[in-house]
């Protein structure tokens, strides 16, 4: 039987909450990525039928090449642990993890990552990507082709420009997490973002609004603190669905009332 299928069949049986199998034949397998990689894989079987791998440990570099083969995944969490003196963050993501065609959410928050590789945009289902507390500066414009990406999560990176190839994403962005970066400027075609609902732009060095912003008529959330703005743009109400007394953040900017 070919590795995909096995790893596939034995991962259908998994439900030990510690990743572990009553089958032998995953019992093996499962030592074997210890011994090798020093990972914990804790595969799930959601209610909803999708698969979830999480690949925790502390040597997250040394990820088996046979991850790669189970296409059928629908969710895939690495997230390190952290233990003094040692490695265990990754510094790139693999180009392997976009053989996983019908992943519809990547969760690498924690990690060390400074790019991506171009291949990224061939995760043509990715619904959820969270890559917050790394050490991202900006993204390929294949993530343009991510066309059901719903929620990206980039806070507490090195992004110093709101990487333009999410502004292509008009049809499918609800959430934009980009708080706590070294942001200066929104750009103007932050209006092509039509669908978008929340936005998330805390603890950057933003100074001045486009006016396009305002062109976002189904937000209802947006987070400004610890900015530097001195100002709104003058059609800043016409964001009607704006909760200004729970989801509209601006402290830290103003003194006195910005409108």
């Amino acid at each position: 039987m070919p590795i995909t299928q096995k790893r596939q069949r034995s991962i259908s049986k998994t439900n030990a909450p510690d990743g572990t199998s009553s089958t032998t034949e995953y019992n093996k397998q499962i030592r074997i990525v210890r011994i090798q990689s020093r990972l914990r894989m804790l595969v799930e079987q959601l209610p909803n039928g999708r698969k979830r791998l999480h690949l925790k440990g502390i040597d997250t570099l040394a990820i088996p090449t046979e991850l790669y083969e189970l296409t059928d995944l629908d969710i895939l969490d690495v997230t390190p642990e952290s233990k003094s003196g040692m490695n265990y963050t990754l510094s790139r993501v693999p180009a392997g993890f976009c053989l996983l065609t019908n992943l519809k959410c990547l969760h690498l928050d924690n990690n060390n990552i400074v790019s991506f590789p171009n291949e990224i945009g061939e995760l043509c289902h990715l619904e959820i990507l969270t890559v917050s507390n790394n050490h991202i500066t900006t993204l390929p414009d294949q993530i343009r082709q991510l066309q059901r990406l719903q929620s990206c999560h980039l806070s507490n990176n090195k992004i110093e420009e709101v990487p333009l190839c999410l502004c292509y994403l008009s049809k499918s962005l609800l959430f934009l997490d980009l708080s706590y970066n070294y942001l200066r400027q929104i750009p103007s075609s932050i209006h092509n973002l039509k669908e978008l609902r929340t936005l998330l732009l805390l603890g950057n060095r933003i100074k001045i609004l486009p006016d396009t912003i305002c062109q976002l008529s189904k937000l209802e959330t947006l987070w400004l603190g610890d900015n530097k703005l001195k100002e709104l743009p003058k059609n800043f109400s016409q964001l009607k669905h704006l909760d200004w007394h729970h989801h509209c953040e601006l402290s830290s900017n103003f003194e006195g009332d910005p409108l």
